[in-house]
């Protein structure tokens, strides 16, 4: 993660800061980092998707609010997960991709140390069940999950609540 900053306030970056980059990325087929989201408390998560042979490939990191340590593992199992949103509160949630296991497209609601399901990304010989999702979609309803969000106070009866978007029928 690179901070840009801007000390003259001109409008351009005078200087690109290493803020954290203590996970692996191998650069391995479908091995990228996406979704940045930080919580109310300032944590920052990324999804790392990929690379599950290494310690923090197809899970969810967590990085300090001033960039501080090693990123820590928050969750783990995910697959090629392509969307990550944060409610208000800090509720995080994900949307998986239908593939290998995974059947169907699934929105979780996550929680810390969670399971979603691929076990080349457990990092965890014991697990053997892994959190079922809030909802299954198939893929005739969406094949390629796109971020989930919380809508604002002004949208009358979907005010505050969770909405899912797609990459793949681009509902």
């Amino acid at each position: 993660i690179t901070q840009l900053i801007d000390h003259d306030a001109d409008g351009e970056a005078d200087e690109y800061r290493n803020f954290n980059n203590r996970w692996h990325t191998p650069g391995d087929a479908h091995c990228y980092d996406i979704n940045l989201e930080r919580d109310p408390d300032g944590h920052w998560y990324l999804l790392k998707n990929g690379a599950w042979h290494t310690p923090t490939g197809g899970t969810l990191l967590q990085i300090d609010p001033e960039g501080e340590g090693d990123a820590r593992v928050w969750a783990t199992g995910f697959r090629h997960c392509n969307s990550m949103g944060i409610s208000p509160e800090g509720q995080l949630a994900t949307g998986g991709q239908q593939g290998t296991w995974q059947p169907a497209t699934r929105l979780d609601l996550t929680r810390r140390d969670g399971f979603y399901g691929l076990m080349d990304a457990a990092h965890d010989d014991e697990v053997e069940v892994y959190d079922l999702p809030l909802v299954w979609m198939p893929l005739e309803c969406d094949n390629s999950a796109g971020d989930p969000v919380w809508v604002g106070d002004d949208w009358g009866p979907l005010s505050g609540e969770l909405l899912h978007l797609s990459w793949g029928q681009c509902w």
